[in-house]
């Protein structure tokens, strides 16, 4: 027997978050998809209030930024607690190819296809790394395999569409990327190397383009810096910094004759990593599999060999039950913890035969994929449905 029942009980004591409980990330896109005049496959008719819309519309995605972390770092009276609306809820998984794609297609993950850090592609057989356009296991690009390509980027931008003028601010390592070149298309690009550099490109931005202008502007902080340090004094540094940035382009944007609108959004927030597991190649689940499981650290798909399903589930509850819910993909379904399937199904969404949901704190490795001792030193992580991962800030300016 699945654990369905206790995690239906988890939802229903606040324990965990369940998706698509309050209005979320999907929801946002679909109402700043109107604001920017683009046509969008959104058939989603609730939406969240953004106002009037304006000249030059800025949104920013502040990476890992979740309401907890901004509740805890941000200064009172700083910007980011001055402008902040209300609460929304990440799509899940919480992790962020899961939520920049959403963004960039104003879908969720059941229609987009994007459903962790690695994703199943039937084109190849394997799971890929989304972020790093390559096999998991073997790392070869997936550049080398054209259906894989076809199978990953089956979705479209909605920025394809719209008639504004379009600039996408990210940082330098990845503005050129496989799929920033997918995501954030019909617009210029512009890397950037220090997140102080970015109000005075936006100045420049908004003078050059003062009416029916859209900015996009992405920052890994406070991110990367929880990842390696958790939720430390270096996190909350990265919080004022931004704060401090953020409101230097608003001052700049006040000077110039031009209205505007910032959005700020997070694509997840951050909960520290206790215990770290691991999923070894020689281990009597991993004989349980035809596949290695793929999805994210709080969230994994388990595709297991025929006939052995009662005995993986046992055998899971077993070893991982202290830590991991473990349901039927059907049951996750039912649930939508990926959203909607009235959106459609993409090609590639796969979520095996089984789900496994972190109960809180822990994250699950496979040791079978390149940066397994990473994992081990990392601090803080997300994808999973607590409070601290799965709740965003709303602000605007």
């Amino acid at each position: 027997m699945t654990d369905i029942r206790d995690l239906q009980q988890s939802f229903n004591s606040g324990d965990l978050l369940r998706p698509g409980s309050e209005p979320g990330l999907t929801e946002l896109m679909t109402s700043v998809a109107r604001l920017i005049d683009t046509k969008t496959l959104v058939l989603n008719e609730s939406s969240v209030d953004l106002g009037t819309t304006a000249d030059h519309v800025i949104f920013v995605l502040a990476d890992g930024l979740g309401s907890e972390t901004l509740s805890r770092y941000a200064p009172d009276g700083g910007w980011l607690k001055s402008h902040l609306k209300q609460d929304l809820l990440a799509v899940f998984p919480s992790t962020t190819p899961v939520g920049i794609t959403t963004i960039a297609s104003g879908l969720p993950p059941i229609a987009h296809g994007v459903n962790g850090w690695w994703v199943w592609l039937d084109s190849v057989m394997a799971p890929v790394t989304v972020f790093h356009n390559e096999l998991a296991q073997t790392r070869q690009p997936l550049s080398e395999f054209y259906e894989a390509d076809r199978e990953l980027y089956s979705w479209k931008s909605i920025f394809e569409s719209t008639a504004r003028s379009i600039f996408y601010l990210m940082p330098s390592d990845i503005v050129n990327s496989r799929f920033s070149d997918h995501a954030f298309t019909n617009g210029r690009k512009i890397g950037y190397e220090r997140i102080d550099e970015v109000a005075g490109l936006i100045r420049e931005i908004v003078a050059g383009a003062r009416v029916n202008g859209f900015t996009y502007f992405y920052t890994t902080h406070p991110d990367s810096i929880a990842h390696k340090k958790g939720l430390s004094i270096e996190v909350q540094r990265s919080v004022i910094e931004l704060d401090e940035q953020l409101d230097r382009i608003q001052s700049e944007l006040d000077s110039m004759n031009t209205s505007y609108k910032i959005i700020l959004t997070a694509d997840h927030g951050h909960l520290e990593i206790n215990p770290h597991l691991s999923l070894d190649l020689e281990s009597d689940i991993t004989h349980l599999l035809r596949e290695p499981p793929f999805g994210d650290m709080r969230v994994h798909y388990w595709k297991v060999i025929p006939g052995a399903e009662h005995t993986f589930i046992s055998l899971f509850q077993a070893v991982y039950g202290e830590w991991f819910f473990i349901i039927g993909a059907s049951e996750a379904l039912e649930l939508e913890l990926f959203g909607s399937d009235s959106y459609g199904v993409a090609p590639n969404f796969d979520i095996g035969d089984f789900v496994s949901i972190s109960k809180g704190s822990a994250a699950l490795r496979f040791s079978g994929f390149p940066g397994h001792r990473s994992f081990l030193k990392m601090k803080s992580h997300h994808s999973g449905l607590t409070d601290s991962e799965m709740r965003i800030p709303l602000i605007i300016a």
